[in-house]
């Protein structure tokens, strides 16, 4: 056991030096369209589907909504491992790994935006409700004395 915790760090190390040598090697963005429509069938496509089939079995709540991110997550890095040990399709792997980890940056920069937004026209509960609030963050107005509210970039914040 103490020599697998060893190898773990070392392991993730490798893992994304391979990644990154695989990445020089890139020629052609042939691969692109593939690749961004592999993604969005994964990271758009069945995390959708399966949030809105999960209520049908009775899953809701906070447990739904853990499924759906954990779907929308981009390919894993052990899938170039695979790649290249069973000499599968390697620029294509690259290629997915590398547009989908940059698609899960702004994908999460528009969710961060829009909840943004959606606090500052003051209709948190109205879209969210309590639903939001069960899983360690709220999005009603103000939720604490001590997190200020976000203020719009043409307003200067208030030293308080």
């Amino acid at each position: 056991e103490q020599g697998l915790r060893a190898f773990a760090p070392t392991s993730l190390a490798l893992s994304l030096v391979l990644i990154g040598m695989r990445l020089s090697q890139l020629s052609s963005w042939r691969n692109l369209p593939p690749a961004c429509l592999s993604l969005g069938i994964k990271m758009l496509l069945v995390p959708l589907i399966l949030a809105a089939g999960l209520p049908l079995v009775g899953v809701t709540g906070s447990p739904q909504l853990v499924l759906a991110l954990q779907m929308a997550m981009p390919p894993a890095f052990a899938t170039l491992v695979l790649a290249e040990v069973y000499n599968l399709d390697r620029d294509l792997t690259v290629t997915a790994l590398a547009v989908g980890s940059a698609g899960l940056l702004l994908k999460d920069a528009g969710v961060a935006v829009a909840v943004w937004h959606i606090e500052d026209w003051g209709i948190g509960d109205w879209a969210w409700g309590s639903r939001a609030s069960g899983i360690g963050f709220s999005l009603t107005p103000n939720p604490s004395p001590l997190i200020p509210k976000p203020q719009p970039l043409n307003q200067k914040v208030q030293p308080g």
